[in-house]
């Protein structure tokens, strides 16, 4: 799927898709649910998995 076609699934801009493809994006919540939908996944699957926030918060292994 090319992001014409995302955009035409998503009901949203071509130009919103770009944008948010290339990480460049102020989306809506609502936008981004939209795309999942298009995409047939969540919102958290978008989302990068940053890990632990707070330095030293990791657990020992």
């Amino acid at each position: 799927m090319n992001q014409t076609q995302l955009a035409e699934r998503a009901g949203v801009s071509k130009q919103l898709v770009s944008m948010v493809e290339k990480g460049k994006a102020n989306f809506s919540p609502a936008n981004l649910g939209k795309i999942a939908t298009a995409l047939g996944c969540t919102i958290a699957d978008l989302l990068p998995d940053e890990g632990p926030s707070t330095p030293g918060t990791e657990s020992a292994a």
